[in-house]
């Protein structure tokens, strides 16, 4: 007997089987993992890793999943707020939050010093 499934039936039981035997699995990985599958079956989708977060959302919501259930890993940072330049462009923040902290510092500080000579 074949069944028809969508891409949300198919990352939901993947989702569903990756909890069940513990596996950590990245939403990335089990984004990719549903294109492979419908690739196979010679048919193109396009999922990505919001999606399978959205999904695992959903089935917390529903039951489906314990609330808090973590399938796969999620990335975390160590982020200091407080260490982020909102004066200076993304692409130019340092990838050291200390070294971004003291050159922002350094460079206040020159500008203050500049508009009090002026």
């Amino acid at each position: 007997m074949t069944s028809v499934h969508n891409i949300g039936a198919v990352a939901k039981a993947l989702i569903l089987k990756a909890h069940q035997t513990g596996k950590a699995i990245s939403n990335d990985d089990l984004a990719q993992l549903v294109v492979s599958i419908f690739k196979s079956k010679g048919v193109e989708v396009k999922t990505g890793a919001s999606s399978i977060a959205w999904y695992k959302n959903d089935m917390r919501k529903k039951g489906m999943l314990p609330k808090g259930a973590m399938v796969g890993g999620a990335k975390k940072i160590e982020f200091n707020v407080d260490e982020f330049d909102f004066n200076t462009k993304p692409s130019e923040q340092s990838t050291k939050p200390s070294e971004q902290s003291t050159e922002s510092k350094e460079q206040s500080t020159e500008h203050e010093e500049e508009e009090q000579q002026s």
